[in-house]
């Protein structure tokens, strides 16, 4: 019996032209929430080096991908070779 299905939750950032784009983050880091933990770009979590302080949007994809989360990264080409989109998305919903 199945009593609640999965759904994903997917945050998508558009108007970038290559996947080298750079990507504001703000002076405090970038700040990502998972199962009640906060990661932030600046510090050095188990190994995961801190993110630089002008990152493009593949530096920040490979960043929250490297953390080992519940969460995921990706850029992904849309509609031509000049459009581009950065999504986060969430591996387990429970």
């Amino acid at each position: 019996k199945v009593n609640k299905t999965a759904s994903a939750d997917t945050w998508t950032l558009g108007g970038f032209s290559s996947n080298l784009d750079s990507i504001a983050v703000d002076t405090n880091g970038f700040n990502i929430t998972v199962n009640g933990v906060t990661y932030n770009s600046k510090d050095s979590i188990s190994g995961v080096a801190p993110l630089s302080s002008s990152p493009t949007i593949q530096d920040l994809s490979n960043w929250i991908n490297s953390l080992g989360i519940d969460a995921a990264a990706s850029v992904i080409q849309t509609t031509d070779s000049s459009h581009y989109v950065f999504q986060i998305y969430q591996l387990n919903n429970q």
